[in-house]
């Protein structure tokens, strides 16, 4: 143990019996010590491998929407982004409607094309909350979502994200990741 929680234990075995030496006990918790200043170096290594993935996935987004003019191929690729930087098997992007009280689907990643352009009243499910307050939601059981989307393309979904989307301080949309049976959103 060096100054975290115990990790392991390390022991050493002998093929005769004896007492061990002071010598012997201090190279062993040295040992130990040094195994363990190893293994969480190899964490911390291995924690900042994953943050400069997300990094370098969050940049390509940013280098495309900066590069690209027409809005349905940026969605489409902000889609595709968020979908591989959140490990998600579904992304969608639906742009707000508050004149008609809807959301229309965008961009799709995962989910069958033949949802771009489907609509559905803006204050159903996760997206209409996430709108209402103003902030990413995340939903762990998705299926007990009241109101959920009016799709059957999102049946099956366990856990999912949804942020809304701003431009000049207003919601003009959301954007949504979801996972069917793997690990839950934190």
């Amino acid at each position: 143990r060096a100054d975290g929680p115990q990790l392991g234990v390390l022991t050493v075995h002998r093929d005769r019996p004896g007492a061990w030496t002071q010598g012997e006990l201090a190279l062993l918790e040295s040992v130990a010590i040094e195994v363990a200043l190893a293994l969480r170096l190899g964490r911390l290594i291995d924690e900042n491998r994953e943050r400069l993935g997300e990094r370098s996935a969050l940049l390509r987004a940013a280098e495309v929407v900066s590069g690209e003019l027409e809005l349905g191929a940026v969605l489409q690729r902000l889609v595709d982004e968020v979908a591989a930087l959140l490990q998600a098997d579904a992304s969608d992007c639906y742009l707000y409607d508050p004149a008609r009280g809807l959301l229309r689907c965008a961009a799709v990643h995962g989910l069958e094309a033949a949802l771009i352009g489907f609509e559905f009243p803006a204050e159903r499910g996760l997206s209409g909350l996430a709108i209402r307050e103003g902030r990413a939601l995340a939903a762990t059981e998705y299926g007990d979502v009241t109101d959920e989307v009016p799709h059957p393309s999102y049946a099956g979904f366990t856990d999912a994200i949804v942020a809304p989307m701003r431009w000049s301080d207003e919601v003009r949309g959301v954007l949504g990741v979801g996972r069917r049976g793997s690990r839950p959103y934190t």
